[in-house]
């Protein structure tokens, strides 16, 4: 899991898993425990979430998404690259509201190596390749 998220991976958070072999499907469990220590290479927590397994369908070690439903104090995201809007006035992320589009600054985050931002105004809907409809 990202660093940034890692506050609230709690004992007992609610994962949903979906598994690319299993279109359509998804498993879901609680989180059991985790490493607490971020990887310095990857600025990741590892995370254990046990999954029922009685057929055997799953495999040890497969690469699943794991979703954790995390609490609202969470404050910043990872976004895509391309979603980045590198501006005079600062950095700017486009998002949708009231069907409409607009931006909004954030802050990088310096201790990670990915696209790690926050800011009080983002919103679910961030518009990838805002360069058309934000300028």
């Amino acid at each position: 899991m990202p660093e940034v998220y890692a506050p609230a991976a709690r004992p007992g958070a609610i994962a949903s898993l979906t598994i690319e072999e299993f279109p359509g499907r998804s498993f879901h469990r609680t989180l059991v425990q985790t490493s607490n220590s971020i990887d310095l290479a990857s600025r990741t927590l590892l995370v254990e979430v046990d999954v029922d397994n009685p057929s055997g369908e799953l495999l040890p070690g497969a690469y699943v998404f794991v979703h954790l439903k995390l609490p609202k104090e969470i404050r910043s995201v990872t976004v895509p690259a391309n979603t980045l809007l590198f501006r005079a006035e600062g950095l700017r992320v486009g998002v949708v509201r009231n069907g409409q589009a607009e931006l909004v600054p954030v802050t990088r985050s310096s201790r990670s190596s990915s696209n790690c931002c926050s800011s009080a105004r983002l919103s679910r809907r961030i518009v990838g390749w805002p360069y058309s409809c934000c300028t």
